[in-house]
Order: structure tokens, then C-alpha cells, then sequence
């Protein structure tokens, strides 16, 4: 610490529609001291992912409840600097909700906070071992539960969550297909992540394509985008279909009426179960989670693909061009 200063980057004003760089403020202030039992953390990378914009908006039921001033939140991983702490000592790797800053000071009790084991590198512990990941498991192995020989449809199939899903449908002997936006990516879920079809959503009819790729209808369809795609999906579900739902990224932008999907009535009529992913409800199986992506890493069945940006100021940056499509895998930011 050189120079005690601290950058930040605020929240300027909450989000309406597409997210954009001047939802964001450039700050600096002094380099916080951490209190009694406290520990001070340099940040290191910042991961970040679409559910952040909902964290942003002005809404009495938002449980974050951030505003214009406050320093945006995301979970990030550094090195311990000061620690007021005996279970926690400077040089630990750690990770929590340290946001988009240099510094910050934490409690080890504190929500989300965890040390890194040794071996794991950063972009590992903050994409396949921690949200990112375990909502994939959570989706995919928990509520989809896909046999061998089942049909398996995923959008934002390049995005972070959606790659790991569906390499864990292939794991389990599933025919999978995925959606994405560019040739590029669909080439991609194909060539290096092994899926047995992809589906261009820019260029193709979505509807048409899968009946195409997975003849029959689908069984579990694991949605990242909501709107007119999640529509067409819910057109070919068959008897005993499970659909995950994940996110609704097609919608974020909208500022109009929210899309009413036209199928619903095949889900009373298919689907076995459609449910929404609520992932910290399940923090006593986070640890067994790992454990298996881990050993899947391990015997190279399971891959991650990391889209990494550095610079502090490519901060605001990071998050916006996950609503672009610009990612492929998980955005991290490396800002020092």
C-alpha cells in the first residue's frame, strides 16, 4: 500500500433498461482500516455475472437495497493485507462480497466469505467452485436430474452458467443441445465442448431447430434468457419434461410490457416439475458440489472457459457486455 488510495466504483443511478457506463461512478477515498476482528483485503479479480443488474434496481423487495452512492457489489477473490483476526492471516487468499474496489474490510464470519484452498487458482475458486458453478450443479444435477439418453435443451449455452450445465447433461449420457447468439459460439458448444447440436438464436428459428435436433420434444430445458425462447422451448417439452429456470436475460432491457409466453398450457399438460433456482438455499451442499466438480476437472470431463478483461476502469465494462453477448464462459475482471 503505497499510496492509500482506494478506487471504487459506485452505483450512480439505478438501471433503467440496458444497462450503460453512466449507471456507474468513478470514486477514490482513503484506504479503510479494518476494526476489531476485521480483516483489510486487497482485491485481486472481480467476477461478475447478470444478476448484479438486479441488485441495482430501485425495488422495495430488492434484499441487496443498493442505491446511488453505494459502491457496487460482486464477489471477488485477493490477498489478505491486515488481519485483526486469528483464523485469518495476511498472504490467506480469500474470497466474498468485496465488490468493485481495491480494498475492503470484512469480518471471516461474514456472508460469503471463504479462504482459497491452496492449488486453486483464483478463476477456478470464482467461477466453478462458487456461484456460478454451483448454480449449474444446482439446475442441471438437482432439479434436472437428466438420464442418459435424454434430451436436453440450454440456453446461454456459452455463457458461464450454461457452459458448465451443459457439459454436466453430456456427463450424464444426455443428447444436448445449446442456444447462443453468434456461429462462432454455437461452432464452439460443439467443437470443444462436445454438444450434439447448437442453435444460432440471431439466425435461426429457434422452434423449428429443435424439433430438428432433438426430434421427439426435449425433457429438460434449463432457461438463462426467458422471453420468446423460453416460448418456444415450452413448445416442444414431452411427458416427464423438467424446465429449470435460471434467468430471464432477454427481459432485463425491457421497459415495456413483460412477454407472456404463448405455450404454458404444455407445461400443466407435460412438464413434471418447472422450478426456480434459489441457490442459497442449498449452502449445506455447496462443499459436496465441489467435491464432484472438482474430481470431474480432475479426469478433464468437465472444462471452464474464463473471458477475462483487466484494468480497474474495464470494471462497469465487464458487467455491461454480459448483456451484450459478448462473453464467452465467465467474465472476470483482473484489476491488479
Amino acid at each position: 500500500m503505497t499510496n492509500n488510495v482506494n478506487r471504487q466504483f459506485l452505483i450512480a443511478a439505478h438501471p433503467k433498461g440496458m444497462l450503460k457506463a453512466s449507471d456507474f461512478q468513478y470514486h477514490e477515498t482513503e484506504i479503510p482500516a479494518p476494526g476489531e476482528g476485521e480483516v483489510l483485503v486487497r482485491v485481486l479479480m472481480v467476477a461478475v455475472e447478470p444478476a448484479l443488474r438486479g441488485i441495482m434496481v430501485e425495488d422495495p423487495n430488492n434484499p441487496a437495497g443498493l442505491k446511488p452512492g453505494d459502491v457496487m457489489s460482486a464477489i471477488a477473490a485477493g490477498e489478505v493485507v491486515r488481519s485483526n483476526n486469528p483464523a485469518v492471516a495476511e498472504g490467506d487468499r480469500v474470497q466474498g462480497l468485496f465488490g468493485f474496489s481495491d480494498y475492503a474490510v470484512t469480518h471471516p464470519e461474514a456472508f460469503l466469505f471463504s479462504k482459497i484452498p491452496d492449488g486453486v487458482p483464483l478463476e477456478a475458486s470464482l467461477y466453478v467452485f462458487d456461484t456460478s458453478g454451483l448454480t449449474a450443479y444446482l439446475g442441471m444435477m438437482e432439479i434436472g436430474q437428466p438420464l442418459a439418453g435424454e434430451h436436453v435443451l440450454v440456453s446461454a449455452a456459452a455463457g458461464a452458467v450454461g457452459s458448465l450445465a451443459v457439459q454436466m447433461a453430456k456427463i450424464s449420457g444426455a443428447k444436448v443441445v445449446g442456444i447462443a447468439g453468434t456461429d462462432e459460439k454455437c461452432q464452439w458448444l460443439t467443437d470443444k465442448l462436445g454438444l450434439d447440436g447448437a442453435i444460432n438464436y440471431r439466425s435461426e428459428d429457434v422452434g423449428s431447430r429443435i424439433e430438428t435436433l432433438l426430434p421427439g420434444g426435449i425433457d429438460i430445458y434449463f432457461d438463462n434468457v426467458g422471453g420468446e425462447i423460453l416460448d418456444a422451448a415450452l413448445g416442444t417439452l414431452r411427458m416427464g419434461s423438467r424446465v429449470i429456470l435460471c434467468g430471464r436475460i432477454s427481459e432485463y432491457a425491457n421497459t415495456g410490457e413483460p412477454f407472456e409466453p404463448t405455450n404454458a398450457a404444455r407445461l400443466i399438460n407435460n412438464s413434471l416439475r418447472m422450478e426456480r433456482l434459489v441457490l442459497f438455499n442449498h449452502t449445506d451442499r455447496f462443499d459436496d458440489w465441489r467435491t464432484v466438480m472438482a474430481d470431474w476437472i480432475s479426469e478433464g470431463r468437465l472444462q471452464y472457459t474464463i473471458d477475462m478483461l483487466d484494468g480497474f476502469e474495464n470494471l462497469p465494462r465487464g458487467l455491461i457486455r454480459l448483456f451484450t453477448g459478448e462473453n464467452k464462459g465467465k467474465q472476470l475482471i483482473r484489476i491488479a
